[in-house]
């Protein structure tokens, strides 16, 4: 004698119900019923060939400071190569902010009295 599954009846609040619509039709499963259960053996079942695929809002941020700090490495090796490159054409390059930091403000000298040519010495070094 076949055994009848077990049925559940739940309610939903109207915009996540509209989310398991679009999930329905986005994955294109036939039916409402068919469409939570796939949720839920997702979500429930352990996953012994494919791992789940999505992450904790840990994950996320040890994900995102790599990320960043790769940008920063990119950034850094990019100055390097516009150096090297620089050098090797008999080009003397000025130094490279390598600072990731960003300054809070900007100091406002009492030397806006200073000759061009002051300016332009005082920039190069």
């Amino acid at each position: 004698m076949a055994t009848v599954p077990p049925s559940i009846s739940l309610e939903l609040p109207e915009p996540l119900y509209q989310a398991l619509l679009a999930h329905q039709q986005q994955r294109g499963y036939s039916s409402v019923a068919i469409a939570m259960t796939r949720i839920l053996e997702e979500f429930l079942q352990p996953q012994t060939q494919n791992p789940p695929n999505w992450a904790t809002q840990e994950q996320l941020q040890i994900l995102e400071a790599k990320v960043e700090r790769l940008s920063q490495l990119v950034h850094l090796l990019q100055n390097r190569a516009f150096a090297v490159a620089e050098t090797a054409q008999g080009v003397q390059s000025p130094p490279r902010n390598t600072n990731f930091a960003r300054p809070s403000s900007f100091a406002i000298t009492d030397d806006i009295d200073d000759e061009p040519d002051e300016i332009l010495y005082d920039f190069l070094e």
